[in-house]
């Protein structure tokens, strides 16, 4: 197998699992801009907080960033942040994932190992697809929403902006799922979810009590 080129990026967030992601996909990480390290981590440089990111622009502006965080709404916030400086953003999309060629991907986006975009899917701009993820043909997965490891979107699937679709979840087919909104872990939305709730169990509901994590 012909060795990928090897591509620059500078990662916003000290958090392993994506160091390893650009490993595997044969990207240089130039640096680290982290609020609470300084100094090296995994080897890396951290440059520094996310207000230096100004200062440093004139150096690696024309190395693209990437935006680690978990959450959607701290994706956002960082997003807006380095868009208004002039940074520019990169995918990170795993060898071992599996993508239509008819699939439209946004900037910014994390595909993990063994994710599957099928036919005519959308995945908007810097979503995050995590291990073994499904979202199965003609879905669409608004931007900065987190689709997380073995979570299944059904076909014909729209998941709004800013959602988080916890581990092992499902969406049946058709179903629509509101802004803002989140999935516990193992739970089947069965019915369209309205925006900015937090659904649990199977059936889904927003009355639920749990002591799972997403």
């Amino acid at each position: 197998m012909d060795r990928l080129p090897v591509k620059k990026v500078i990662i916003v967030g000290a958090f392993q699992e994506i160091i390893e992601l650009c490993e595997n996909n044969n990207y240089r990480i130039e640096g680290i801009f982290n609020h609470s390290l300084t100094g090296e981590f995994s080897g890396y440089p951290i440059l520094g907080a996310d207000s230096d990111a100004e200062r440093f622009f004139s150096v690696y502006k024309e190395i693209p960033v990437f935006l680690t965080p978990d959450y959607p709404h701290i994706r956002q916030k960082l997003a807006r942040l380095y868009q208004s400086i002039g940074y520019r953003f990169c995918n990170l999309i795993a060898q071992s994932a599996a993508i239509s060629r008819t699939a439209h991907l946004g900037t910014g986006i994390m595909v993990q190992h063994g994710v599957n975009i099928s036919a005519n899917a959308n995945i908007g701009d810097f979503v995050r697809l995590n291990t073994f993820a499904n979202v199965m043909h003609d879905s669409h997965v608004g931007a900065y929403s987190t689709i997380a490891p073995n979570a299944v979107l059904l076909g014909k699937v729209t998941v709004g902006s800013s959602c988080y679709i916890g581990s092992s979840a499902t969406v049946l087919l058709g179903r629509t799922v509101g802004k803002s909104t989140t999935i516990w872990v193992r739970s089947v939305a069965v019915k369209n979810v309205a925006e900015g709730v937090t659904i649990a169990g199977n059936p889904a509901s927003a009355n639920f009590k749990t002591k799972d994590k997403l």
